[in-house]
């Protein structure tokens, strides 16, 4: 199978956000760049290990990607942490057990193909547009990541991304489950329905005060107020640093003209004839010098370049040509050649020289310079160039005195800072489920709420919140958690008692209006006994369409599609809870299929979608028949670690 695709491998909402943000795949930073990065491993895949750093990583990546995509909708309580860190350690070990059987059937992506989708990438790309080699070096070392390793994980990804096609593509569509598939999407329903509005209800509910402190002493936990601390912090930010650096014009102008091939923007070139006597056999080797000599005697003595090329070179490519080989810039030809072609002068007659054709003579017709950005274009990037790489350094000697300050003086970060001359700022307070940027990171939450810093007053390890940033922090005011009191809640408890009281009266009322209606009572009188208007709403399709003034809600549409169909003309009649606010009762009264034609165009697209889904589905089956047959070790508690 994998054969196949290699010949053709050229070229709830929240957690499907999750699901999404899981596949796509991680960089490795700050882990090398610190030199840290621990032994000990979450999981071993056929021996293949997955480090708890690793692991790290990817989580933190994960939660970093899913807050970027949300933006101001991100709420971290909205996320289980035991569930997100079991979906990423899983799809570490999907992707280990893909790794493997692409080695196994040795499943290779051409260099070429994994150079052209790094020189894509927007954050390797110059002012130009194109990929920029200092660009994407500057890159490489900010971001701390190795590029050979970086290299092998586009490789992999590409990889990955052809076999999945691969599979995908190769699902079938028969025209039954296309039948099928058109003709439930296109059913019609003939409905109609009432609401009973729970509002109406309240005011039937009575309560007496055991029944609210009951209900209160089930629910204490809804009232409950989270523990929570403000924490005081030291944190080293890479681009902060890089920011306060000043760098002087001069440093600039030096740079510049030190690594000016850098801000190369077209390389010199040069109009170049030759004149080349070829050397077959070692043994021609005197035979052929003594030729091209006197060739060059004859030059030398007035004749043309030209007119002697076209009459002795022996090069069939250009000697009818007279020698002419165009323009050529620095490394397109043999080294020597090039070497000497580009040390002549104007008109200079160069040679003989020796390559692995033969002798040469060069004459230069014409030179054209290499053209380079000027001072004033680069002058801006040169300066954040010199910053990040003067701010890297002091990065590093400050994170690593951070690290042994704070392990030294435990039980304060006032000393640390003073001797770092760094501020040693103060955060809001914060619980473990509601925490604003940049407390909201996994690691800061984690570590501000572990037994050592919470409970023991120390210091905190040094925590990684990115590649380029750092902290250390303590818990400066501690507060623990508590419930409030009834009497401070009750009017909540009663709320929340009578909505539900209400709710069950509606749903009692419901009930019975089914009963009268499946007796023969018409729709319309059941509907006014509980002062309500039946809709009789007409056919009805699944996904609305207000040209046919199917305008039902899409809460009664849901329930109204999971009724089974009418037998023996008899409708059906179903109750339900639509929202917290309302009841319906919904009636089904007859069933329309869609129609089906395989051949439209609509059918067309839907076999297309049919197959995406399909092929998806097969992918995953294929992966997990690879996981079923594999040997699997899961270390959970160090997935679930409080340090995690």
């Amino acid at each position: 199978m994998l054969q196949a695709i290699r010949d053709r491998a050229q070229g709830l909402i929240v957690w499907i956000i999750v699901g999404l943000i899981i596949i796509t795949f991680a960089l490795f930073g700050l882990s090398s760049y610190l030199g840290g990065g621990g032994k000990a491993v979450v999981a071993t895949v056929n021996g293949t290990e997955i480090s708890q750093a690793e692991f790290l990583h990817e989580y933190q990546n994960m939660r970093e990607r899913l807050q970027q995509m949300l933006g101001e909708n991100y709420r971290p309580e909205l996320f289980d942490e035991s569930r997100m860190k079991q979906q990423v350690l899983e799809s570490l070990i999907r992707r280990v057990l893909i790794d493997q059987a692409l080695a196994d059937d040795n499943f290779h992506v051409a260099f070429e193909r994994v150079a052209k989708t790094i020189h894509g990438i927007s954050a390797f790309q110059g002012p130009d547009g194109k990929f920029s080699a200092e660009r994407y070096k500057q890159v490489m070392r900010v971001q701390g990541m190795d590029p050979d390793r970086f290299v092998l994980q586009v490789a992999r990804d590409i990889a990955q991304q052809d076999l999945q096609g691969g599979i995908q593509d190769s699902a079938v569509v028969t025209d039954g489950q296309l039948r099928d598939v058109l003709r439930l999407e296109g059913q019609q329903r003939e409905a109609g329905y009432f609401l009973l509005p729970v509002a109406r209800y309240q005011n039937k509910v009575k309560l007496d005060e055991q029944t609210v402190a009951d209900w209160y002493e089930k629910n204490k936990q809804r009232f409950q107020i989270p523990e929570a601390v403000k924490l005081q912090y030291i944190e080293i930010d890479l681009e902060t640093l890089a920011k306060n650096i000043q760098i002087s014009d001069e440093e600039i102008q030096a740079h510049y003209k030190q690594y000016r091939e850098n801000y190369l923007l077209e390389p010199e070139r040069r109009r170049v004839r030759h004149i080349l006597i070829t050397v077959k056999d070692p043994a021609e080797d005197a035979k052929a010098r003594k030729t091209i000599e006197a060739l060059a005697r004859r030059i030398r003595n007035g004749e043309s370049f030209a007119e002697v090329a076209r009459a002795a070179s022996q090069d069939p490519l250009t000697a009818e040509k007279g020698g002419d080989l165009g323009y050529i810039t620095p490394g397109s030809m043999d080294p020597a050649f090039d070497k000497l072609a580009f040390s002549l002068k104007k008109g200079e007659l160069g040679g003989p020289v020796r390559t692995r054709f033969g002798y040469h003579l060069i004459e230069v017709e014409d030179i054209k310079p290499a053209r380079y950005r000027s001072l004033k274009e680069v002058r801006e990037q040169i300066r954040k160039e010199l910053q990040m790489q003067q701010a890297e350094q002091r990065f590093n000697d400050l994170v690593s005195r951070l690290n042994d300050l704070s392990f030294e003086i435990p039980d304060t970060l006032e000393p640390v800072a003073e001797e770092l001359g760094v501020p040693l700022e103060e955060g809001p307070w914060i619980t473990r489920a509601h925490a604003p940027p940049p407390f909201d990171n996994p690691r800061i939450l984690s570590a501000a709420f572990s037994d050592e810093v919470l409970h023991e007053g120390r210091n905190s390890e040094l925590l990684e919140l990115s590649d380029t940033r750092v902290m250390v922090l303590r818990v400066a005011d501690h507060r623990p958690a508590s419930v409030r009191p009834l009497k401070e809640v009750r009017d909540q408890v009663v709320a929340v008692l009578k909505a539900e009281k209400a709710r069950e009266l509606a749903l009692k009322d419901a009930e019975a209006a089914i009963v009268a209606l499946e007796a023969g009572t018409p729709p319309e009188a059941v509907a006014k006994q509980y002062e309500q208007r039946w809709v009789a709403a007409g056919l009805v399709g699944r996904q609305g369409a207000k040209a046919n003034k199917d305008t039902v809600e899409p809460a009664v549409r849901k329930a109204l599609f999971d009724i089974p169909r009418p037998h023996d003309g008899k409708p059906v009649f179903i109750n339900t809870l639509i929202d917290s606010q309302r009841v319906a009762v919904v009636g089904l009264f007859r069933v329309v299929d869609g129609e089906v034609d395989l051949k439209g165009a609509q059918a067309k697209a839907r076999r297309q979608a049919l197959r995406r889904v399909l092929g998806a589905s097969e992918f995953n089956a294929w992966v997990d028949r690879l996981e079923s047959e594999a040997d699997i070790t899961r270390h959970l508690e160090l997935v679930n670690s409080d340090a995690l």
